[in-house]
């Protein structure tokens, strides 16, 4: 007779494990774990985790690494992604690209023929960005502020110069001021095309 007794699912404990690569030990492939990494011998290849990678002071590195934190006290040669901090200590030397969130950095620490490229920096260059747009905007608003009152200033004074001449020299239709006003609106316009076309030069 079989029992209806339903045996209780087995659930296998999530336990990270630390994968430790002694002095001495050569690995040529790709590394995949969710536990962290100690590296004190030697590795060709990819190394990818979602936990710390830890590069000893004997150990050495070639490839591509991607993980979330890394501490190199040793040699590192290829292309580096970690998304939180990255340590290097007085005794790391560095070769090739490095892509991180956050650099922390000892004295001593060596860089050779490396780029590095902070994650932050784009949201960094979004905000410049912005404040340059804002401030060409501002510019432009208060060099078209300047025109508008270049402008009026150049109508009032042929006005008011019809004005004067209309009263030195009287006639029926006031026709100095009417003629120095139109004149006037005239050369403004011409004013306001010209710097509107050196405007557009500009941007």
């Amino acid at each position: 007779m079989f029992s209806d007794k339903k045996k209780p699912a087995i659930i296998p404990s999530q336990i990270t494990d630390r994968n430790i690569i002694g002095k001495g030990t050569s690995i040529t492939g790709d590394l995949v774990s969710e536990g962290d990494f100690r590296i004190d011998g030697t590795v060709e290849g990819t190394i990818k985790t979602s936990g710390r990678v830890v590069i000893g002071k004997e150990g050495k590195v070639s490839g591509t690494v991607e993980c979330n934190f890394a501490d190199i006290e040793g040699d590192f040669i290829g292309k580096i992604i970690v998304n939180q901090l990255l340590t290097l200590k007085a005794t790391s030397t560095i070769t090739g690209e490095t892509i991180i969130g956050t650099l922390a950095v000892e004295p001593g620490a060596t860089f050779v023929n490396t780029t590095c490229t902070m994650k932050g920096t784009v949201k960094e260059l979004n905000k410049n960005g912005q404040s340059k747009q804002t401030e060409k905007q501002l510019n432009n608003y208060a060099q078209f502020s300047g025109v508008a009152i270049q402008m009026f200033v150049i109508i009032g004074v042929g006005s008011y110069i019809g004005v004067k001449l209309d009263e030195h020299f009287p006639n029926k239709h006031n026709l100095f001021t009417i003629s120095l006003s139109l004149l006037s609106v005239i050369l403004a316009i011409l004013f306001v095309i010209k710097r509107v076309i050196s405007s557009s030069k500009e941007n």
